[in-house]
């Protein structure tokens, strides 16, 4: 693995001004207009912090999820510099949290039994974090990956991890085809790898406008989300996919060219 560029301290920078600037544009705007409906600043304050992700579930839980987790990443990195194999190291810190996840313990009090639970959802999403910060410098010199690494045995951890938390889960059938549309991105054209890097690079953004256009259509468009025509919610979610991508897309080009100039 390559040196982090530019130090710990530019790593921090990068990093955290990537996902926080976004963040508390979007966070922002979406607590201003809820405060304007009902909501008190303290409940608002809770969530663009991400405080009430923790305590009751709500907000933003990728974003709480992230702050302490690029806090620790450097020390990950260095982790892996040092040791000789860090597929195995990945693979051991993969299956603890697995483990520790797959525990259920049972608690009296509400208030920290809702703030174990949401605990264990971020371990849940934990294994693909630590899985692809292993593999992103074999993809970027581009070495050939094996494809047990890079679509077996994650998704063997995600089908496992989804059964110890929720037991059957009907989704599993859609697992079949990961590794089939994996091989299929390798054949794919141009314009359509165009099309997931341009939704890629707006993932961010458009993963927090998502459930705040939701609302807004709920709460300022009853009409639409009411009408007969939106049986199934189908126009509500299309709704949200078009607004909320041109939405995401500003954003990140003004955040872009915000930060450059810094």
């Amino acid at each position: 693995m390559k040196q982090i560029r530019g130090g710990v301290k530019c790593w921090y920078i990068r990093r955290y001004r990537r996902v926080l600037v976004p963040y508390f544009i979007i966070a922002g705007i979406g607590n201003i207009l809820a405060v304007m409906r009902g909501r008190t600043i303290a409940e608002a304050v809770l969530n663009i912090s991400t405080i009430s992700y923790w305590l009751e579930h709500k907000g933003a839980w990728y974003i709480a999820m992230l702050i302490p987790l690029y806090a620790i990443t450097p020390v990950h990195d260095a982790i892996c510099k040092k040791i000789k194999n860090p597929v195995y190291y990945t693979l051991v810190i993969v299956i603890i949290i697995v483990g520790i996840s797959s525990l259920h313990f049972e608690c009296p009090n509400v208030g920290l039994a809702q703030f174990i639970e949401n605990v264990r959802h971020v371990l849940v999403h934990l294994p693909a974090f630590f899985i692809g910060f292993m593999l992103a410098p074999m993809a970027k010199e581009e070495k050939c990956i094996s494809f047990l690494w890079m679509i077996v045995v994650p998704l063997f951890l995600v089908i496992m991890m989804k059964y110890l938390h929720f037991g059957y889960w009907p989704g599993f059938l859609v697992f079949s085809f990961v590794p089939l549309l994996c091989r299929l991105f390798c054949y794919s054209g141009k314009t359509f790898m165009n099309i997931l890097s341009f939704f890629g690079k707006i993932s961010l953004e458009s993963y927090l406008f998502n459930g705040i256009v939701g609302s807004w259509i709920i709460v300022y468009l009853p009409w639409i989300y009411e009408s007969p025509v939106n049986k199934g919610c189908y126009l509500h979610y299309a709704l949200v996919i078009i607004v909320g991508t041109a939405l995401a897309y500003w954003v990140n080009r003004f955040c872009e060219k915000a930060l450059k100039k810094n």
